[in-house]
C-alpha cells in the first residue's frame, strides 16, 4: 500500500511533482498530507495582476492564523504582476477579485485577527492599519500576512506595494526598529525574519505615465507620492544577500545598514539624489558582484549628472568585485519629444565619464547609456569602441536611454550603424566580447528598422558575436536581477 512507504520516499516523490499537483495527491491520506504539506506551502507565488487575489490573501492568512505550525513552512512568497504596463497607461489602483461591500461578512473573522495582531504588535499608526483592514485593503492584509512569515527566505512584492502603501515597509521597520522602548515588547509577536536573504520590493516599477502634450509636464506628476518611511528597513534585514527595490527615498540608510553583506544590489528607476550614490555604495565589500543603477530625474526640477562626479566616486567604490553592472538614466514623464536639452551643457556634464568603464576591475556584463558611453552626438565616431570597454568584458549591452528627449540624436538605427563602424576593432581587440545587445524603448520602435537588425546581425555572426536588440521599457538590467 502507499502508506507502506518511508516518510522519505513520498517525499522525495513529491518533490518531483508538478507543484500543481500537491493539493490532490495531499488528500490521498493522512500520512500523505503530512508529507506534501511542507511543499505545499513552501512556495507561495500569486500574480498581483488586476483583479489581485485578495481572496487567497485572506484565506491563507486565515489558515495560518488557525494553524500557525503552517507558516513555517512558507519559505518564498512571490505577489508580483506577469504583465507588462505600458508608459501610455494611467496610474489607477488595482481592482480586487471580490466585492469588498457584498462579501465582508464572509471575512469578518480575519479582519478581526489581523486588527487583533496590529493591537498586540503595538503598531504606529493603528488607526491607520485598523481602518485600510477594514476597507479590505488587499495591500494592508498581504502586510499582515508577511508579518506571520518568520521563516521566509525570499520575498517579492509588486511595485503597487510600493506605490499604493508602503505597508510591507512600515511593518518591516517597526519589526525591526520599534519607535519606542515601551513598543519593543509588543514587536515579539513580529519575526526579524532571520533567514530572509533575497528580496525584491517593486523593482518591477513600470515608467511613468507619459504625456502627449508639453503643457502636460505641469499636470501630470509622473511618479506618485508615497510613504518616505518605507524604504530604509529593507537595509537592515539581518540576513540579507541580494535586494532589488524601488528607492524613492535613501534618508537614513547608514554604515549601521546590512549592505555590506549584500552581492546584489538593484537600485530601479531610483528617485534619490545622486549624492545618496557613493553613501550606499561605500557601504558594500567585495562581496557585491551585481549592480544595477537606474536613476530617474523629475523633468523641469532635476537635471541629470548635475553631481556627476559623485556616480563616478560610488563606482569607484564597487570598482574591485563587480562583474555585473548596469546603469540607467531617465527623465520623468516620458513624452514624445518636449524635453529639448541643451546637448552642449549635456555632453560637458558626461564629460567625466570617458572611459569610465575602465574604472572597473574585472566587469563581465556591463549595460550602459550610449549618451554616457559616447555623448549625445550619434555621429561622433570614438577612435576605438574597444578602448572604453575593459578587456574582461565578454557581453555588452548599450541602452538607448532619453529615448522621449527631442534633442537625442541617436535612434535604433544610428546605433546599428554604430555597431557596425567598430565591430572589427572591437572583435580583434576584445576578444572575449562574444554578445552585443542594444536595448530600445518599446514606444519608439519602427518597423523600418528591421531590415538594418538583420544586416548588422548576420555581419556580427560571422565574427562569431551574438547581436540581439531588445524592446521593452527600459527597466532593470537583462543581467542585473535577484
Amino acid at each position: 500500500m502507499h502508506t507502506a512507504l518511508p516518510y522519505d520516499c513520498w517525499k522525495a516523490i513529491a518533490e518531483h511533482l508538478p507543484h500543481n499537483d500537491l493539493p490532490a495527491l495531499s488528500l490521498v491520506s493522512k500520512d500523505i498530507r503530512s508529507t506534501v504539506e511542507p511543499l505545499l506551502y513552501c512556495t507561495i507565488s500569486w500574480p498581483w495582476d488586476e483583479p489581485v487575489p485578495t481572496r487567497r490573501i485572506l484565506r491563507l492568512l486565515r489558515t495560518i492564523t488557525h494553524r500557525p505550525e503552517l507558516s513555517s513552512h512558507i519559505h518564498h512568497l512571490s505577489l508580483v504582476s506577469t504583465r507588462d504596463v505600458f508608459s501610455s497607461e494611467p496610474w489607477t489602483p488595482p481592482g480586487s477579485d471580490l466585492d469588498w461591500d457584498a462579501e465582508q461578512a464572509e471575512y469578518r473573522d480575519v479582519v478581526s485577527l489581523a486588527q487583533d495582531l496590529v493591537d498586540d504588535a503595538l503598531f504606529p499608526d493603528a488607526g491607520k492599519w485598523k481602518q485600510a483592514l477594514r476597507d479590505g485593503d488587499p495591500h494592508a492584509f498581504a502586510s499582515i500576512l508577511l508579518s506571520r512569515l518568520h521563516n521566509l527566505r525570499s520575498l517579492r512584492l509588486d511595485y503597487k506595494f510600493v506605490w499604493m502603501s508602503g505597508l510591507p515597509g512600515l511593518m518591516l521597520k517597526h519589526a525591526l526598529n520599534p519607535t519606542t522602548p515601551a513598543s519593543a515588547g509588543g514587536t515579539a509577536s513580529l519575526p526579524t525574519f532571520q533567514f530572509l536573504e533575497t528580496v525584491d520590493y517593486g523593482s518591477n516599477a513600470r515608467i511613468a505615465q507619459r504625456i502627449e502634450e508639453e503643457f502636460e509636464l505641469d499636470t501630470i506628476e509622473g511618479y506618485p507620492d508615497c510613504e518616505p518611511e518605507q524604504f530604509k528597513a529593507w537595509f537592515y534585514l539581518p540576513a540579507l544577500k541580494a535586494l532589488a527595490i524601488w528607492l524613492r527615498d535613501a534618508r537614513d540608510i547608514n554604515t549601521n545598514s546590512n549592505i555590506h553583506q549584500l552581492h546584489t544590489l538593484i537600485l530601479a528607476r531610483a528617485t534619490i539624489s545622486e549624492a545618496d550614490v557613493p553613501r550606499l555604495l561605500s557601504q558594500t565589500t567585495p562581496a557585491l558582484h551585481t549592480l544595477h543603477l537606474g536613476l530617474a530625474y523629475r523633468w523641469g526640477q532635476e537635471t541629470t549628472l548635475a553631481n556627476g562626479t559623485e556616480l563616478l566616486r560610488g563606482l569607484d567604490a564597487i570598482a574591485p568585485s563587480i562583474t555585473n553592472v548596469s546603469l540607467g538614466l531617465e527623465y520623468y514623464p516620458p513624452t514624445f519629444g518636449e524635453y529639448y536639452l541643451d546637448n552642449e551643457e549635456e555632453e560637458a556634464r558626461r564629460a567625466p565619464f570617458d572611459g569610465f568603464l575602465l574604472r572597473l576591475r574585472s566587469p563581465r556584463r556591463v549595460e550602459v547609456p550610449v549618451t554616457l558611453l559616447v555623448g549625445w552626438d550619434s555621429t561622433r565616431s570614438l577612435d576605438d569602441l574597444s578602448a572604453v570597454l575593459p578587456a574582461s568584458v565578454e557581453e555588452v549591452c548599450i541602452r538607448l536611454d532619453f529615448g522621449g528627449v527631442g534633442s537625442m540624436d541617436w535612434t535604433e538605427v544610428s546605433l546599428l550603424e554604430w555597431v557596425e563602424r567598430h565591430l572589427e576593432g572591437l572583435v580583434s581587440k576584445r576578444p572575449n566580447v562574444r554578445e552585443v545587445v542594444l536595448r530600445t524603448w518599446a514606444p519608439l520602435k519602427v518597423d523600418w528598422s528591421e531590415e538594418k537588425r538583420v544586416e548588422v546581425s548576420e555581419m556580427c555572426a560571422k565574427v562569431g558575436v551574438r547581436l540581439d536588440v531588445v524592446d521593452d521599457e527600459l527597466g532593470v538590467g537583462l543581467w542585473t536581477r535577484v
